[in-house]
């Protein structure tokens, strides 16, 4: 009997059915307990016959000779050889018996310091694992990226894992350093210890481990647990990333806090001020108001730090401050920005260099195996003649098409049938380059992106001949790989054109017409900008007041000081739009904004904890207090545009005056 199975219109089959059991049987794990009882029986017997010695780790604790896990398991004997011996003969006992084979290159050892070095190389070798435990994995992903299209997983390893695990605007390959995302793993269980603290776990963990700080100023301590020291091995990650983002700014201390922000550290950076290490940051406000006192700041901090303190927006209203994480724009801790953050700190980042190249490299629309041969290419990695001979591999020297010697830049860039493609393709390779990044770099700055990724594809075709010619001594000629690589270009675009497109996010249209605003009912029509003036640490911003039918009502322009990022200026400009239409009570109306980012925050119900969340959260309570107010994106020309709000508006701002009203 069979069975044949309709996919997608199409039969696939015959399925015969068997008996036996397969992976996913729910017999099967209680099979496998059976079977793994006899292994700890075979352990069990050696220590009865004392010819293995069990692990004690404190005087009155239980002993312990192996722990058996799902799909792991943990052996503990004396760092001797005659124990390393019986450990391999239960083990083939075990094997011949149950058919289950112990996959060793997965397999890693772990020493006591009491084993001397001699030691730890004879049971290594008897044992046949040489790796350190808990690194089995990552060199197991290595030797699959390099070695896996093999039959026997075996292949040459280009690169250290190290390097390929860099990010690929630095030439790697962004694989996941498992070390460094446990990390990050479990700082956002550190993170839930700073933010959420009516929880049981943070009472527990205060009261024995931190019962007069917090965990950022916590230590390891004495008789503490493994989740503990777990949990506190992320707190160097948490410490470059949480800074507190000011409200009223009662919590926050001045000397002792987290609070200025910029890239590297939060504190201030002139150590000798002389102030009281219990001054407050809201004793910097001016009295009686939400806002910075100047005067107050300059005698107090130092040019770079008052700089920084001056981007701070302070809210409308007081709201408490609040921890938040600053290497993500909305405040909330993400593990990907955590996992960076502790890449760096283990000094793993950053080895290799930033190129421009990478990001250009990664962005042409080519399939992945074609981006993969060119990262191979630029890197350095492929296995030309020339390359393999440096690494002891005896190989001929010469060039498979021309008797020159094989290398990278002369396979791509000056062998004859590279020069006669390139002809064909309808550029010169006559300029000499040393490494095949800088061709790649050139051809992108001189054609640009498009007929870069046509250049792609006839390089890779390239290569595909040269091993054609290599392994089964096919000849290709310089017009039919040509053809071949055009053939495939046109194939592979006319795929993307037939893919359905799925959209994550609702698109959002990129010019928003002036007419909408007329289907919302509205009695007036704003439009908001705003400048930032960097070298002046200021930024102004102005609001321009229309009637429907378009004539000028009223302009309102001003300065803040400080300079900061240009979202958060534009929407302290919404703000004041909104202040200002509260005081002269207009009824509803529809505010225009260039600042796309600012128009989808205000629609966004989800909660942002930045600094530019505040100020949008400032001006969702206003819209909701003031009745129906609409924001709208729209990126006008400039004959839609009534006035040039930079040229006209801001320019006429003067520094003795906070609002200019015409």
């Amino acid at each position: 009997m069979s069975y044949y199975i309709a996919v997608n219109g199409a039969e696939i089959g015959p399925v015969v059915p068997s008996r036996g059991l397969r992976q996913g049987d729910p017999i099967s794990p209680y099979l496998f307990l059976i079977v793994a009882e006899g292994l700890s029986l075979l352990i069990q017997d050696s220590e009865n016959r004392g010819l293995l010695h069990v692990c004690c780790a404190k005087v009155g604790c239980p002993l312990v000779s192996h722990l058996f896990f799902a799909d792991d398991s943990l052996l503990f004997f004396d760092g001797t050889m005659e124990e390393a011996i019986r450990i391999k003969q239960i083990l083939g006992v075990y094997e011949k018996a149950s058919g289950q084979a112990v996959n060793f290159d997965k397999s890693g050892i772990m020493f006591s310091s009491c084993v001397s070095e001699e030691n730890r190389l004879t049971i290594s070798g008897i044992l046949d694992v040489h790796l350190p435990l808990g690194s089995g994995r990552e060199v197991m992903m290595n030797k699959f990226w390099w070695g896996g299209c093999r039959e026997d997983g075996r292949g040459m390893n280009w690169l250290s894992w190290d390097r390929m695990c860099g990010r690929k605007s630095e030439g790697g390959m962004g694989f996941r350093d498992l070390a460094s995302f446990n990390t990050a793993l479990l700082g956002k269980q550190g993170w839930r210890l700073l933010v959420d603290t009516n929880s049981l776990l943070y009472r527990v963990l205060k009261a024995k481990y931190f019962p007069n700080g917090d965990f950022l100023s916590a230590r390891l301590g004495s008789n503490y647990s493994f989740v503990w020291k777990s949990i506190l091995s992320s707190q160097q990650v948490l410490q470059r990333g949480v800074r507190w983002r000011i409200g009223d700014g009662k919590q926050v201390f001045v000397v002792n806090c987290p609070w200025i922000p910029r890239d590297i550290g939060f504190m201030p950076l002139d150590k000798s001020m002389f102030v009281s290490e219990a001054m407050r940051v809201c004793d910097l406000f001016v009295e009686g108001e939400l806002c910075w006192d100047v005067e107050k700041l300059m005698n107090i901090f130092s040019v770079a730090d008052m700089r920084a303190i001056l981007t701070i927006p302070l809210p409308l209203f007081p709201k408490p401050d609040k921890l938040i994480w600053h290497l993500y724009k909305k405040g909330v801790y993400s593990v990907k920005s955590a996992y960076f953050c502790a890449l760096e700190l283990s000094g793993r980042t950053g080895m290799l260099g930033y190129n421009d190249g990478w990001n250009r490299l990664w962005s042409l629309d080519v399939p992945p195996k074609v981006r993969d041969f060119l990262w191979r290419a630029c890197r350095g990695v492929l296995p030309t003649r020339g390359i393999l001979l440096r690494r002891g591999i005896h190989v001929p020297a010469t060039c498979l098409f021309c008797d020159h010697d094989e290398s990278i830049s002369h396979v791509f860039l000056h062998c004859l049938m590279a020069v006669e493609l390139w002809r064909l393709v309808g550029f010169s390779t006559a300029v000499a380059f040393p490494i095949f990044m800088d061709f790649f770099i050139h051809i992108y700055n001189t054609f640009g992106r498009e007929r870069t990724t046509r250049i792609a594809i006839h390089a890779w075709k390239l290569w595909h001949a040269r091993n054609e010619r290599l392994w089964v001594n096919k000849v290709l000629s310089p017009s039919e790989v040509h053809h071949a690589a055009s053939s495939y270009f046109t194939d592979y675009v006319a795929s993307l054109v037939a893919r359905p497109r799925t959209l994550s996010h609702p698109s959002v249209p990129r010019v928003l017409p002036l007419v909408e605003a007329t289907t919302l009912e509205v009695d007036w029509i704003a439009f908001i900008d705003c400048a930032v003036f960097a070298s002046a640490d200021l930024f102004g911003f102005a609001a321009v007041f229309e009637d429907l039918e378009g004539f000028f009502s009223i302009a309102i322009s001003g300065f803040y000081e400080g300079g900061g990022q240009p979202v958060i200026a534009e929407t302290l400009a919404l703000r004041q739009c909104l202040s200002y239409a509260r005081d002269c009570f207009l009824q509803a109306d529809c505010i225009f904004t260039d600042n796309q980012s600012l128009a989808l925050a205000i629609r966004s119900p989800l909660d942002d904890f930045s600094e530019f969340g505040l100020v949008v959260a400032d001006c969702k309570d206003a819209m909701r207090s003031h009745g129906n107010i609409y924001v709208r994106w729209a990126t006008l020309c400039k004959k839609d545009n009534p006035i040039s709000l930079k040229n006209t508006f801001i320019m006429t701002m003067t520094q003795d005056e906070k609002l200019n009203v015409f």
